[in-house]
């Protein structure tokens, strides 16, 4: 597991915030296999934490320079970035950016004020995608399994300090509407 000193130096030498750390520590928990529960579940890879990797392994060539790459989804390079921008604050506290490099417009967004908000939406989205795919789709038995596994991520996810799953859905689009658009251009870069 990454001390927060480790993270720092990966993030070149950006203070890493108590809620990051915690976040780093889960990962390690849920991917040591005992719970059969993973990040993943929920489409959020850290994988950087990996020894001889960093967060720069996960930008793009469009990933603007005052973003920092923090989590990917594993689908077509699209990842979570924070935006660093003058202020002297923690990671926990910065902006959180939607990167999508494959798509033809190239396209940012903030997704999130914050890091606990983005963790809170994550585990509110995995939580009402599972809800969706049991009661329409798939095999019985995958069904089940991813089923438990997102609701397992979830209630991860709202174990960490402060993260919890928005109730109701209108507030999603509000979040990330209002999230500061400063430094994010939606056009591509």
């Amino acid at each position: 597991m990454l001390s927060a000193a480790e993270i720092r130096q990966k993030f070149n030498g950006h203070e890493p915030g108590d809620l990051l750390v915690d976040l780093v520590a889960l990962h390690h928990e849920l991917e040591s296999g005992q719970s059969g529960v993973s990040l993943g579940d929920a489409r959020l890879y850290l994988d950087w934490t990996s020894p001889d990797t960093s967060p720069d392994d996960m930008r793009y060539h469009n990933t603007p320079d005052h973003f920092l790459p923090f989590a990917s989804t594993h689908g077509d390079g699209k990842h979570f970035c924070f935006v660093i921008d003058d202020r002297d604050v923690d990671l926990d506290q910065r902006t959180v950016a939607y990167i999508a490099p494959a798509d033809d417009a190239d396209f940012s967004d903030s997704v999130a004020p914050n890091l606990q908000t983005f963790l809170g939406l994550v585990a509110t989205l995995t939580a009402e995608e599972v809800t969706f795919d049991r009661e329409f789709d798939g095999e019985p038995e995958l069904e089940d399994e991813f089923f438990m596994n997102g609701r397992g991520v979830t209630e991860a996810l709202r174990g960490l300090p402060g993260v919890a799953v928005v109730d109701d859905p209108a507030e999603i689009d509000r979040i990330i509407a209002s999230s500061p658009k400063d430094g994010i251009d939606p056009d591509g870069y």
